[in-house]
């Protein structure tokens, strides 16, 4: 099981590289936003199903990925909702709506992540500062 908490960090490590390539790439070549969006939408279904599976398979101990799941629902809700009102909102708030919450749910579940596959270790009390 522990390959698998490896393969999900590696896939989400290389899904942020891609956003951020793509995201730089866009300030030379417009249609690399668009690629952008795409990886976003990937990324967030696949956070999402791995957030579920480790619910499933780990029920103790996952406080954080509940917190996630529960604000993933609560933002895909509020965008089914605001598509469904038929306002022509201003593109820039769109726009925003549409990234910002969404990458902020991916950097949190991106550190839950790493902090399964590297657990932070418990450390002595003798000479703390030297780090032993």
């Amino acid at each position: 099981m522990k390959i698998m908490k490896y393969i999900d960090a590696s896939i989400q490590t290389m899904s942020l590289l891609v956003a951020v390539g793509s995201l730089t790439a866009s300030i030379w070549y417009r249609e690399s936003m668009l690629f952008f969006l795409v990886n976003q939408f990937f990324m967030g279904v696949w956070q999402v199903l791995a957030c579920v599976i480790s619910l499933l398979v780990h029920r103790d101990r996952n406080d954080s990925r509940r917190l996630h799941i529960t604000l993933s629902g609560i933002y895909l809700l509020s965008l089914f909702m605001l598509g469904g009102l038929h306002i022509d909102f201003p593109k820039w708030l769109v726009i925003t709506y549409l990234t910002a919450p969404a990458w902020t749910l991916a950097i949190y579940y991106y550190a839950i992540t790493l902090r399964g596959v590297f657990p932070r270790t418990k450390q002595s009390n003798f000479l703390p500062h030297l780090g032993f």
